[in-house]
C-alpha cells in the first residue's frame, strides 16, 4: 500500500510539473512577443491603451 501511495504521488507531481512547464513556456513566448511589440508590453504591464498607430495617408496621383 505504501508503494502505491508513493507511485500516485510521483504521478501527481509529474503531471503538475508538466502543467507548470507548459505555463512557463507560454509566459516565455509572451515575453518574447512583447519584446517585439512595446505598445502591447505597455498595455499588459500598466493597463494603458497602446498608442494609436499612424496610418499612411498616401494619395493617388
Amino acid at each position: 500500500m505504501e508503494r502505491t501511495t508513493i507511485l500516485n504521488a510521483e504521478y501527481a507531481l509529474q503531471t503538475a510539473a508538466s502543467a507548470i512547464r507548459r505555463d512557463v513556456d507560454e509566459i516565455d513566448d509572451l515575453a518574447g512577443w512583447c519584446a517585439y511589440n512595446p505598445g502591447m508590453r505597455t498595455y499588459l504591464l500598466t493597463g494603458d491603451s497602446p498608442p494609436a498607430t499612424r496610418r499612411c495617408r498616401c494619395t493617388r496621383h
